[in-house]
């Protein structure tokens, strides 16, 4: 069964209101969720999401701010251990660093297009994802939305300009969510929150995030009351595939939310 992965990029957990994510707060309901998961340190995209990627801290893969560099002692990244098991991924992505996050074969298909500072930027991203998905067909895909991350520099976190970008971004998620078959599993999360225009941080309001994970396979109105951490989204990901997850891994598979 097919699984989705929706990063929403810097969106804090107080952000997700019945006026501001309806979407999110339905799909929390519906499914499993915690709005004290943890993220890494530093609190930064490309930290995280080598993180997410990797299942291990930024002190194990090396990666300390925005700039790649190739690991000293490589860890296998998700998209390289499903490929073990010929399984396909597709990557879309609206911030270029990203594309470091595989290798040269990992992929099966990856999207980009540079206009994560753009207000309509996840627009163009999503209707990428719902135009291509269908015929794509992936084992596991990957949205990333980023614009939200980018009003929180611009304005600042929790401002009006913030929340009216998460609200649009909610309302994208929603489109997404409803065009999806109904063996999908969807991850949802964000990789840091922020304060003031920055993070980056270990201040709680860095580092906390919201977890979601919705679908046919996930317990209804379920809360997670063990920790959940950023390391823990490629080893879910692989075990709901059936992949076995890279001995480097140092995450869990969320299994207590699964039916």
């Amino acid at each position: 069964m097919p699984v989705l992965f929706i990063m929403l990029d810097g969106l804090r957990p107080d952000a997700i209101t019945p006026d501001h994510t309806p979407t999110l707060v339905d799909a929390m309901a519906r499914g499993a969720s915690t709005r004290t998961a943890r993220s890494v340190f530093p609190s930064m995209t490309l930290p995280c999401h080598m993180s997410i990627f990797h299942s291990v801290p930024p002190q194990r893969h090396g990666i300390l701010d925005n700039d790649y560099h190739s690991m000293v002692r490589p860890v296998r990244g998700l998209a390289a251990q499903l490929r073990t098991r010929d399984k396909r991924s597709a990557f879309f992505y609206n911030w270029e660093n990203l594309r470091d996050l595989t290798r040269v074969g990992d992929l099966y298909y990856s999207y980009f297009a540079d206009v994560f500072m753009q207000q309509e930027g996840d627009h163009l991203l999503t209707e990428a994802f719902l135009a291509q998905y269908p015929q794509l067909a992936p084992d596991f895909a990957f949205l990333y939305l980023g614009t939200v991350d980018s009003f929180g520099h611009a304005f600042g976190w929790m401002s009006d300009m913030y929340l009216a970008q998460a609200r649009r971004l909610d309302g994208l998620v929603g489109r997404v969510l409803a065009s999806l078959p109904q063996d999908v599993t969807v991850i949802i999360h964000s990789d840091h929150g922020g304060h003031e225009r920055i993070h980056g941080t270990d201040s709680p309001e860095d580092m906390t995030i919201p977890y979601i994970m919705v679908g046919a396979r996930v317990k209804a109105g379920f809360t997670f009351t063990q920790p959940v951490s950023l390391l823990d989204t490629a080893p879910t990901v692989a075990y709901l595939l059936g992949v076995p997850p890279a001995s480097e891994w140092e995450g869990r598979a969320l299994t207590e939310a699964l039916t």
